[in-house]
């Protein structure tokens, strides 16, 4: 029996324009989110009957969260799709003896064999010969000694990063499946030379397909750049006839709304949903924002819209306020902000604060604002995570600005403590130091440090406008303060810092929450004055 025998034809496929997007995306990571019933598990069905009709030696491997999920949600979704394109059935000897496929079994002899296995626990044989792995992410151990070639991951909202980056993505290596760069095709071909003397590009894709989840997902966040692009996506999934689509060399990412599939939805769906969930569940199941709250955020008054603004300039011929965070891992912390005095309007009975008035306005007094702007990150990640690399990148970038102001520097109080094994040396004075060769500074560095509880309110109520007087702008290339200021939790000890084991040295360290202490400590230092009001 020949291969194009069993190719089978396809019915016409019937996809919304992100489900489309998601289908031709060519890059190694896909990234497919959007709320409850936009389409998401048909598309897992679309591609991986596509893959295995087409290519039946390149091995799949479609897992979800929990096994329950899997089984009863998205491998039933696929089944039906791809009866639905194919007319695929499962095969039974008796009762369906024009089957395609066997689950959890040795499939029957007249299946076509590419690859056999011992055991076919937990997969899907097809009569092609294409071979499907399954599996739950939750004991995604289990699956680190398969090798597959390409993979559909369903609802990962509550799967472990580990899971992904460390297990999944690294078992993606089975050779054979390319495509041509700016095309949609795809080849299978054994011949690694013949590949290459095509010009074709090795290929192992992965997708995720998800709703987002409440508070955000991290390394969801992280693996695909959405930080800095949080501006764009809120904006774009605030009309629901529009959709987020992005690409960068190795990451595709399309986000929709459940607008987007309402056609195939029972009627009232998204109305009725909208009627039981509040405003940020409505965020995640239906517009598939991956940007919400969870009601227990750190800095509950901090606001992009109010707060976050691009390209905000400096002045470098006056003071630069320059903040720490002494932890190296995952990065040494070292934020550069400047305080600008600028006069606004202000009504006491409204509230209201503009910076012009066009006249007529009644109520309105003039005061003096003090802006302070957080305008640049100079965070070092390994192997460049000493302060001395830190003030040494801080030093150039400064130089090259033709900075002729001063500098004062602000941290934490252990930073005046001498360091293990240097003598007398200490942070600050590393700092002095290595600044020194750049330019004369001013060292005002704390001597101890302000209450947790009386940093965090002196911080919310800034961002709340409770003193006119002051004000905090982050310029949107700020992504970890924003981070951390958007989207950090409160526990019974101050801030949930979710800890994270470095793989070289085995020693844990604090994810995220170090932008923020560093700017906590600065902010509350300049402001200090302030404290007097705080309950």
């Amino acid at each position: 029996m020949q291969l194009d025998e069993l190719t089978l034809k396809r019915q016409p496929l019937n996809l919304s324009h992100p489900q489309a997007s998601v289908y031709y995306a060519r890059t190694p990571l896909v990234l497919d989110m959007a709320g409850q019933g936009a389409g998401k598990t048909e598309n897992i069905g679309v591609q991986s009957g596509d893959m295995i009709n087409r290519f039946p030696k390149a091995i799949g491997f479609i897992a979800a969260n929990t096994y329950l999920q899997l089984s009863q949600t998205t491998l039933k979704k696929a089944m039906d799709t791809w009866r639905k394109y194919y007319g695929w059935d499962e095969y039974d000897k008796n009762d369906n003896p024009s089957g395609f496929y066997v689950i959890d079994k040795k499939p029957p002899a007249h299946f076509r064999k590419f690859t056999r296995l011992r055991k076919y626990n937990n997969t899907i044989s097809f009569k092609n010969g294409a071979l499907l792995f399954t599996g739950s992410l939750d004991n995604y151990l289990a699956h680190d000694g398969k090798e597959f070639a390409w993979a559909h991951l369903d609802e990962t909202k509550d799967t472990k990063k580990e899971a992904v980056t460390q297990v999944i993505l690294s078992r993606l290596r089975q050779a054979g499946l390319y495509y041509r760069e700016g095309t949609d095709d795809l080849y299978w071909i054994d011949d690694k030379k013949e590949a290459k003397k095509q010009g074709l590009t090795a290929y192992n894709p992965c997708c995720i397909h998800t709703t987002p989840a409440l508070g955000g997902v991290d390394w969801i966040i992280d693996l695909f750049g959405l930080a800095r692009l949080e501006p764009v996506i809120s904006k774009t999934l605030s009309n629901p006839d529009d959709y987020f689509y992005y690409v960068r060399k190795n990451v595709t990412v399309v986000i929709y709304q459940t607008y987007w599939n309402e056609a195939n939805l029972p009627e009232n769906y998204i109305t009725n949903a909208r009627l039981r969930l509040t405003d940020e569940e409505q965020k995640i199941f239906i517009e598939g924002n991956p940007f919400t709250k969870t009601g227990n955020e750190y800095f509950p008054e901090f606001q992009r819209s109010k707060h976050v603004f691009d390209n905000i300039r400096l002045d470098f011929t006056k003071r630069m306020h320059v903040m720490y965070d002494f932890n190296v891992m995952p990065y040494i912390t070292q934020i550069v902000a400047q305080i600008d005095n600028v006069i606004k309007f202000y009504n006491k009975s409204t509230g209201e604060k503009v910076e012009f008035l066009e006249g007529g306005e009644v109520g309105f007094e003039a005061i003096n604002v003090m802006r302070i702007k957080i305008c640049r990150e100079l965070c070092k990640k390994p192997p460049e995570n000493e302060t001395e690399q830190a003030c040494d990148a801080l030093g150039l970038w400064l130089k090259e600005n033709e900075f002729s102001g001063d500098i004062a520097v602000y941290g934490d109080a252990s930073g005046h403590s001498r360091i293990t094994g240097l003598a007398s040396l200490t942070q600050y004075k590393i700092i002095k130091r290595i600044l020194s060769k750049y330019f004369a500074n001013d060292v005002l560095a704390k001597k101890a440090n302000i209450s947790v509880l009386q940093r965090k309110k002196l911080m919310n109520r800034i961002f709340a406008g409770k003193f006119p007087e002051i004000e905090i702008y982050i310029d949107s290339s700020c992504v970890l303060s924003i981070r951390d200021f958007e989207f950090l939790k409160q526990d019974v000890n101050g801030k949930f810092k979710e800890k994270e084991i470095d793989k070289a040295t085995g020693k844990s360290f604090e994810k995220i929450g170090h932008t923020s202490d560093a700017l906590e400590g600065g902010v509350c230092e300049i402001f200090k004055p302030y404290l007097k009001f705080i309950d």
